[in-house]
C-alpha cells in the first residue's frame, strides 16, 4: 500500500520531460520576462527545475494524469497544481512517499471488487501497520548508513 521512492530511473525523468514539452509547455529560454510574469503563465517544474511555461496549467496537469494512467509516464510522477505559486510541479525523484488512490469517474470508482476486498476494514490496520513499520525500518536504515558514509550521525533533541 505504501511505497518509499528510493531511485528514478532516467527515462522516466526523460518520458516526462517529452511529455511536458509536447502538450505545450513553452521552453524558458525561449520565452521573454514579460510572457514568464504574465498573468496567465505558470512555470513548470520537473524535480525542482524549471522547464519553462505553460499559460493552461489545469488542462496539463489532466492531460498528465491520464497519460500517468495510461501507462505512458511512470505510475509514480507526481502533478501538481499550485495555484498561489503559479506553478505545475511534477516530480518523480526518489524519497517520496506514496500511496494508493481510488480513481472516479462519473461518479463511480474505478477499483475492481478484489481490490476493494482486500482494503476491508478489518484487513486495513495490520496491514498498513506491517507496511508502515517496515517502510519506517528500511528508510531509516538507508539514512543511518547514509550518515555513516557522509558524516557523523548527529541528532540534536533533548527532551526536558
Amino acid at each position: 500500500m505504501i511505497k518509499v521512492l528510493l531511485e528514478t530511473p532516467y527515462s522516466c525523468v526523460v518520458l516526462c520531460n517529452q511529455a511536458a514539452f509536447n502538450l505545450g509547455v513553452e521552453d524558458l529560454n525561449m520565452v521573454s520576462g514579460e510572457e514568464i510574469n504574465a498573468a496567465g503563465s505558470y512555470l513548470v517544474f520537473l524535480n525542482g527545475l524549471v522547464l519553462g511555461i505553460h499559460r493552461n496549467p489545469h488542462r496539463l496537469g489532466f492531460q498528465l494524469r491520464r497519460l500517468r494512467r495510461c501507462g505512458r509516464i511512470g505510475r509514480y510522477v507526481s502533478i501538481h497544481v499550485q495555484e498561489n505559486l503559479r506553478a505545475v510541479n511534477l516530480s518523480s525523484d526518489g524519497g517520496r512517499v506514496c500511496r494508493p488512490l481510488i480513481i472516479v469517474e462519473s461518479g463511480q470508482p474505478k477499483v475492481t471488487s478484489e481490490v476493494g476486498s482486500s482494503l476491508m476494514p478489518e484487513r486495513l490496520p495490520a496491514l498498513f501497520w506491517l507496511q508502515l513499520s517496515s517502510s519506517i525500518s528500511f528508510v531509516f536504515s538507508t539514512f543511518v548508513r547514509s550518515r555513516k558514509v557522509y558524516g557523523r550521525l548527529t541528532t540534536s533533541c533533548s527532551r526536558d
